[in-house]
C-alpha cells in the first residue's frame, strides 16, 4: 500500500488535465442485408486532473474505456470531442512539430512489452532509441552508455545491453520498457495495464520499482489496471470507470475504505479479504448481469441495469459526478456510505517479495 499522502494540489496547477473528453468509434452493425453505421460510445465526459508526483490510479471492468483514454492522452487517438492538457498546453490543437517535443514528457509503459520492443535490436539499442529522437538529451555519442546505466537503474545488468527482447523473461521486458520510457526523462508516464500479464511476485516487484523511481524522479503516473489491490498499492488517487464515464473518485484510502458508489461497492466486494482474514462483505450485492452494449448504452445512469438501487430517476436523468455531502465525489443519484463494519476495504494487496 502506498504510504505517502498524496501531494497537496491546492496551489498546484495539474501536469495532466482531462477536460470532458468523449471519443466515439464509427462501426458496422446488422446482418448483411440491413447493416449500417452505429456508434460506439467509448468515452463520455472524462473529467480528471493529475498533479507532481501523484499516481493517479483508473480502474474498472474490460471495455469500460480505460485504455482509449491512455491513447488519447498521447494523442495516439484523436478524441471526438474535449480536450487534454499537458502543463498549459493542449494535446488535441497543438501542431504535430510541437506534439513531437512534448511527447518527449509524456511517455507509456505498455501491457505486453514484448510486442512494444522491437525483435531485431537489441536492449541497448531498444533504451536509448529516445535519444536519437529527442536530440539534446544526452551529449552526442553518449546513447549507449545513458542506456547502460538506465538498465542498471531498472534492475538490469549493463551487459543485458548486448541481449534481444526474446532472451528476456516478462518481468525483465517490462523493466526494459520502463528504462525506455524514462530515456527522454518524461514528467508524466501513462501505465497500460503493466503487470497485468505478470505472475503475484513479479507484478510487486515492478510495483516497487515504479514506486521507487516515483520517489526518486518525482515522476506522475496515470495507472490503468483492472486488479483493484493493485491500485490500491500503488495510487494515490483513483478514479472507478463505468462504460466509458468516471463513476467514483478520491483519495485511495477513501474510496477503498467507504466506498459510495454501487458500481465502486460491487467490485470491491469480490475482492479476496486480507491473508488470515474471513470475508467480511455481509450483506453486499455482487456485481452480476452483462454490461450493456456500448453502441446502445442505457438512457440516464448507464450502470442502472445492473443495480439494486436502480429507479425511474435512473432511467431519466444522467447523475453527475459531484460531492454529495460525503468523502469525495461520485455519480448516482442514492450513493450512501456502506454500514460501518462492512470490511469492503479489508483487501488483500499484492504480495511482497
Amino acid at each position: 500500500m502506498k504510504t505517502n499522502l498524496p501531494p497537496d494540489s491546492s496551489n498546484q496547477t495539474p501536469v495532466l488535465r482531462v477536460q470532458d473528453v468523449a471519443k466515439e468509434f464509427r462501426v458496422r452493425s446488422g446482418s448483411i442485408l440491413t447493416r449500417g453505421d452505429g456508434v460506439l460510445h467509448a468515452l463520455a465526459g472524462v473529467d480528471f486532473q493529475v498533479y507532481e508526483s501523484e499516481t493517479l490510479g483508473i480502474v474498472g471492468e474490460s471495455g469500460c474505456g480505460k485504455s482509449t483514454l491512455a491513447r488519447i492522452i498521447l494523442r495516439l487517438e484523436k478524441a471526438t470531442s474535449g480536450n487534454v492538457y499537458f502543463r498549459e498546453e493542449n494535446l488535441m490543437t497543438v501542431p504535430p512539430r510541437r506534439l513531437l517535443e512534448l511527447r518527449r514528457h509524456i511517455q507509456m509503459v505498455f501491457q505486453d512489452p514484448f510486442a512494444s520492443l522491437d525483435p531485431r535490436m537489441t536492449i541497448a539499442e531498444i533504451v536509448a532509441e529516445p535519444l536519437r529522437i529527442h536530440k539534446g538529451l544526452v551529449p552526442k555519442g553518449q546513447e549507449r552508455e545513458r542506456s547502460l546505466q538506465l538498465l542498471e537503474r531498472v534492475g538490469l545488468r549493463r551487459q543485458d545491453g548486448e541481449r534481444h527482447p526474446h532472451q528476456f523473461s516478462g518481468g525483465q521486458r517490462q523493466r526494459i520498457g520502463i528504462a525506455r520510457a524514462l530515456a527522454s526523462e518524461p514528467e508524466l508516464l501513462v501505465c497500460d495495464e503493466p503487470v497485468s500479464a505478470l505472475d503475484v511476485s513479479v507484478q510487486a516487484q515492478i510495483l516497487n520499482l515504479l514506486q521507487e523511481l516515483q520517489d526518486e524522479l518525482g515522476v506522475s503516473y496515470v495507472f490503468i489496471a483492472h486488479d483493484l489491490s493493485v491500485v490500491r498499492q500503488i495510487s494515490d488517487r483513483v478514479a472507478v470507470m463505468y462504460m466509458g464515464k468516471i463513476v467514483e473518485t478520491g483519495p485511495s484510502e477513501e474510496v477503498y475504505e467507504n466506498p459510495l458508489h454501487p458500481y465502486t461497492q460491487s467490485l470491491l466486494s469480490s475482492v479476496p479479504p486480507a491473508p488470515g482474514r474471513k470475508r467480511r462483505f455481509s450483506g453486499l450485492n455482487k456485481l452480476e448481469g452483462e454490461v450493456p452494449s456500448p453502441i446502445n448504452p442505457p438512457s440516464g445512469c448507464r450502470f442502472r441495469t445492473r443495480c439494486w438501487k436502480a429507479s425511474e430517476r435512473c432511467a431519466d436523468e444522467v447523475p453527475d459526478l459531484v460531492d454529495r455531502g460525503f468523502l469525495h465525489p461520485s455519480a448516482c443519484h442514492f450513493a450512501e456510505p456502506l454500514d460501518p463494519g462492512s470490511g469492503v476495504g479489508d483487501i488483500s494487496l499484492v504480495s511482497q517479495p
